[in-house]
């Protein structure tokens, strides 16, 4: 039937780092126990072929655990809550003091057309520069070219949005989120293109010496979603610090 099988071995570490908190669903209990009560419910009884189906399973597990599954939000209301979420990234100022004037640069369309790749060859971006060079500029021009073409993006401002946040779980409450960072991100890259957006990721740098966790919380976030299909990342920078630290 087939003429080359391929097997891949994951590590205990890799699921539950790396696939757990995406792909496990919603429940009152935290995705790394509900893991393990389906590794072990399952697993021990796969040596007599017992066939389990989704109904009868919710019921033992809520029977013997307690354990209650939630509703996936919809698509829309993520949606909904990605263009929230991306406010303060809008409306950072884009023109030359009073005069109202804008200035277009040609690096935009080429983020453009690098985010709406099919199947880009990388998925996470820098986009480097000196302070002062518009960096900010660009990223606010490329999340509202993204959504005019009806691409959803999630645009944070890490200075702002991402400093001082301890765990996942504030991260999630700082944003507005439904549900986690990387599920939100996962659930709408089923469905379509997705992209996310960290301005002056910089910003969390300057504030290593006093807590290191706002920057391992963004890195993170980066490392669980970087490899989900139809997902692009785009993190702006200083060049010094990019350099340096």
């Amino acid at each position: 039937l087939f003429a080359h099988v391929h097997v891949t071995v994951w590590s205990r570490r890799h699921i539950e780092r790396e696939l757990v908190p995406i792909y496990c669903a919603g429940a009152n209990t935290s995705p790394e126990t509900l893991f393990r009560l389906l590794r072990d419910r399952i697993g021990g009884q796969a040596s007599v072929r017992r066939a389990f189906d989704a109904v009868t399973l919710r019921r033992e597990l809520f029977d013997t655990d307690q354990v209650d599954f939630r509703a996936a939000p919809s698509f829309v209301r993520i949606r909904d809550e990605f263009r929230s979420a991306s406010s303060l990234l809008r409306q950072h100022k884009r023109t030359f003091g009073r005069t109202g004037v804008h200035l277009s640069r040609s690096i935009t369309n080429d983020i453009v057309a690098w985010a709406e790749a099919p199947e880009p060859t990388k998925t996470v971006g820098l986009l480097l520069d000196r302070a002062g060079s518009g960096k900010s500029s660009v990223l606010r021009d490329v999340l509202e070219t993204l959504e005019h073409r009806g691409i959803a993006v999630l645009g944070l401002k890490a200075d702002q949005q991402c400093a001082d946040v301890l765990s996942s779980d504030d991260l999630q409450q700082r944003l507005g989120l439904s549900c986690a960072p990387e599920r939100a991100v996962a659930h709408l890259a089923a469905v379509g293109r997705v992209v996310v957006l960290v301005d002056q990721v910089d910003a969390l740098s300057l504030s290593l010496a006093r807590d290191q966790a706002a920057l391992n919380l963004v890195l993170d976030l980066v490392g669980r979603i970087r490899h989900l299909p139809n997902v692009s990342i785009l993190l702006s920078c200083r060049t010094f610090d990019r350099n340096t630290d």
